[in-house]
């Protein structure tokens, strides 16, 4: 299986400065948790097969005015379907600030971003609110890379921000500890303090 390290290398573009008197959005409050969907594709079967997984994300202020935004995931891995980016909030929402990948988020909470890289596409789709988050990142090869028998990999993230669900939704306890976690723009791991969803 591929994990996200690997498949988010995704993710930026150009990056408006927030606005004097501007306030990020209400979704930067509070951490998301939930469950995470992977379904592999292959020449095998017709039908995906399926793995379950839990998966939590959260915006965090940076010193230098950006801020980041953290999604861990684990299926049967710990943190095998996670990832981290930079970026800034305009008057266009929200957009990633390396050049190698595309992530926005718009003012209505619309998520897009796409990128190519060792032979491997992405597609991220999804929407955020204050209260929810869902996300699709797919993941398939370039027809150049040649036959491989798994024609691609679609991960869903559905999860619910804790502050909308005081106690607790679909995590019972959310524990922060220190991980490594890949960095969309250039790939390589740092280690962050993530949240963490506990049963």
């Amino acid at each position: 299986m591929v994990c996200l390290p690997l498949l988010l290398a995704v993710l930026q573009s150009p990056n408006p400065s927030l606005a004097q008197g501007d306030e990020p959005p209400a979704y930067t409050e509070g951490t998301f948790s939930g469950r995470l969907l992977a379904e592999i594709h292959s020449t095998a079967s017709m039908i995906p097969h399926r793995n379950y997984g839990t998966a939590t994300a959260r915006f965090d202020a940076l010193p230098d005015g950006r801020t980041r935004l953290t999604l861990s995931g684990t299926i049967k891995q710990e943190g095998n379907a996670g990832f981290s980016v930079t970026g800034r909030y305009g008057p266009a929402g929200f957009r990633s600030d390396d050049k190698a990948i595309t992530l926005s988020i718009d003012p209505e909470g619309r998520i897009t971003g796409d990128e190519i890289e060792d032979g491997q596409s992405y597609t991220l789709s999804g929407r955020i609110s204050a209260d929810e988050l869902e996300l699709q990142v797919q993941n398939r090869p370039v027809p150049e890379t040649g036959a491989t028998s798994v024609t691609g990999i679609d991960f869903t993230y559905s999860l619910t921000n804790d502050l909308a669900e005081p106690e607790g939704g679909t995590c019972k306890d959310i524990r922060y500890e220190m991980r490594p976690v890949a960095s969309i723009g250039d790939g390589t791991m740092s280690m962050i303090s993530v949240p963490v969803c506990l049963r």
